[in-house]
């Protein structure tokens, strides 16, 4: 029998709200800590994994990841909080974002080209940043990761780009902060020059924004392919899956249009020169600051979706039974790959350029939730239940650097797999579901039916009938009681002055 799965209660003084995701390098927890002044921070952790700490170009590419992020401050980026790198288990926190990322936010609904032109202006201008950054010691950084999952929108809007994990930073004298012989990004947002064993630039970003830009106005990726040979052979081409960009997005400006396939051309040189540019043509194209307001209304509507379509059970209290629930298991927690990070060694070379060298696409391994202390960091765990059997593998629907997902992408079949037919009783449970929303002002943690949800705002799916609601700090206040129906998405707030 599988071992049940286990999450940290605390994590050096900061206490765990839940995992966000588990990839290659470590686990991301969000977070939550008490300051000097009182205040309550909310934050995301990234913990290296316990063998990954033991070696030490693991440990220096973590520590690098997050003095990059340290020193980059810009309202499109995802800032650091802190870190303890010398720790046996070194970890760094970062902001909270409240939201999703570009992946969940396409593949849940189209993007108007306004939304579209916003968010590509705002990611150019963050690249901008990052390119000509200079210090005393950094004099530029280049993402190398532009992806979809790389880049998010929060509630409110904002659009940030995270994950500087993969950078490539130059420095004013001779020394790089990066293995040069080593290729690494992701299919298919990675420059063709990179393919090759060429260096990274800022030429590079600029093609992977352009193939971001190119999958939300058209609805799909530039380049598809059966198997990593044959999408690295597309791409060296410049051979499109998807129609031409002038056929496909027809609504777009045609200036836009000209800038996407310019950004996507095979040689840097006839790329756009800079980030600053390409942010200055998309802002001539349209698109404006009004679209944030539009843009958080889409995300909070796609959480609420993804919340609905995935949230654990809720069972109605039992009015008649002093207002007693039965206690429920708690809902078993699946390890997320993160395989949209994928690494190629090697140089590579496609149609007659060098011969293939090799090429290795890694998914990022399970983490070893065994171990219930860690030394140098104080651990708390707890058994959390144990995980479905047969149940096949998950995609990943965040990116757990850097940034807080809300909710993650509803689960769907592997690839070749046929899912089975839905039966008339499911269907018709699935149409009796409702959404209980509840918030509290001040904040504070929620209670529905004796079961502490978490920090407000929270979200749950569940069956039609009555709830006991509440809100407190460490315990429930006055409970109030809510009535739902089928179909219904409610939402109530608590107030202190409501409770007392």
């Amino acid at each position: 029998m599988a071992s049940a799965a286990r999450s940290p209660v605390s994590i050096d003084g900061y206490r765990v709200v839940r995992r966000i995701g588990v990839g290659g390098t470590g686990e991301t927890f969000e977070v939550l800590w008490i300051g000097d002044d009182g205040t309550e921070g909310r934050g995301c952790l990234k913990w290296l994994h316990a063998h990954r700490a033991e070696d030490a170009q693991s440990r220096e590419l973590f520590a690098r990841e997050a003095r990059i992020a340290g020193r980059l401050q810009h309202p499109n980026l995802v800032s650091i909080l802190g870190h303890k790198l010398d720790a046996d288990r070194p970890y760094v926190v970062f902001a909270f974002v409240d939201g999703v990322d570009l992946r969940v936010l396409r593949e849940n609904g189209r993007l108007t080209p306004e939304q579209v032109l916003w968010i590509g202006n705002r990611v150019a201008a963050a690249l901008h940043y990052a390119h000509s950054y200079c210090d005393g010691e950094i004099r530029g950084v280049v993402h190398r990761d532009v992806t979809p999952g790389n880049i998010l929108v929060s509630v409110e809007g904002v659009v940030k780009l995270a994950d500087f994990g993969l950078a490539r930073v130059r420095t004013h004298g001779t020394a790089s902060l990066t293995v040069e012989s080593e290729v690494k990004g992701t299919l298919p947002y990675l420059a063709p020059e990179l393919m090759v064993g060429g260096k990274a630039s800022e030429r590079s970003d600029l093609y992977g924004l352009g193939a971001v830009l190119y999958e939300l106005a058209i609805g799909e990726p530039p380049f598809a392919g059966s198997n990593s040979y044959e999408l690295i052979k597309k791409v060296c081409e410049g051979q499109l899956d998807g129609p031409p960009l002038g056929e496909g997005a027809k609504a777009f400006p045609a200036e836009f249009v000209a800038l996407v396939e310019a950004m996507l051309a095979r040689e840097p040189e006839a790329r756009p020169e800079s980030a600053l540019e390409v942010q200055l043509q998309l802002e001539a194209c349209g698109g404006s600051r009004r679209e944030r307001r539009r843009l958080g209304a889409i995300v909070r509507e796609t959480q609420d979706n993804l919340e609905t379509s995935r949230a654990a059970e809720v069972t109605p209290v039992d009015l008649d039974v002093a207002n007693q629930s039965e206690p429920r298991p708690q809902p078993s927690p699946r390890a997320e790959k993160n395989s949209r990070r994928k690494t190629l060694l090697g140089a590579l070379a496609v149609l007659g350029m060098v011969g293939l060298a090799g090429i290795m696409m890694g998914r990022g391994g399970a983490a070893d939730n065994a171990q219930e202390v860690e030394n140098g960091v104080a651990v708390r765990t707890e058994v959390l239940g144990e995980p479905e059997r047969n149940a096949p593998p998950e995609e990943p629907t965040t990116k757990a650097v850097g940034a807080v997902m809300a909710a993650p992408v509803p689960q769907t079949a592997a690839p070749g797999v046929e899912e089975s037919p839905q039966t008339e009783p499911q269907a018709a449970a699935k149409r009796e579901r409702a959404l209980l929303r509840v918030f509290a002002n001040p904040w504070g943690n929620v209670w529905i039916n004796d079961e502490k949800i978490g920090r407000a705002p929270v979200r749950r799916s569940v069956r039609p009938g009555t709830y006991k609601v509440q809100i407190g700090d460490e315990y429930p206040e006055e409970p109030k009681y809510v009535k739902v129906r089928a179909g219904e998405s409610r939402k109530i707030t608590l107030r202190k002055a409501e409770i007392e």
